[in-house]
């Protein structure tokens, strides 16, 4: 088959071929990161709801929370670009 083929253009390249998993499994990774982000929010959220406002704790927690989020934002937009990518 010639390589200047309709048909030849249409096909994926070999290089297409391998990194389409990758990005799905990418994507994939990130969907778990950010649930499992989403859980630690969550989970930090409500142990800060059972302490006292002047409990020391809650800033250390809410520090915490911000790492998290800080984190989540970041993964949110990769998983937003990879899914474009797909």
């Amino acid at each position: 088959m010639a390589t200047g083929s309709p048909l030849a253009l249409s096909l994926p390249s070999q290089e297409d071929k391998r990194s389409m998993p990758d990005q799905q499994n990418d994507l994939r990774a990130t969907e778990e990161s950010i649930q499992r982000d989403a859980d630690t929010l969550k989970r930090l959220e409500e142990e800060k709801t059972d302490l006292d406002p002047r409990d020391a704790r809650v800033d250390r927690i809410s520090e915490q929370v911000e790492e998290v989020a800080k984190g989540l934002r970041d993964k949110a937009v990769a998983e937003r670009e990879l899914s474009h990518e797909i």
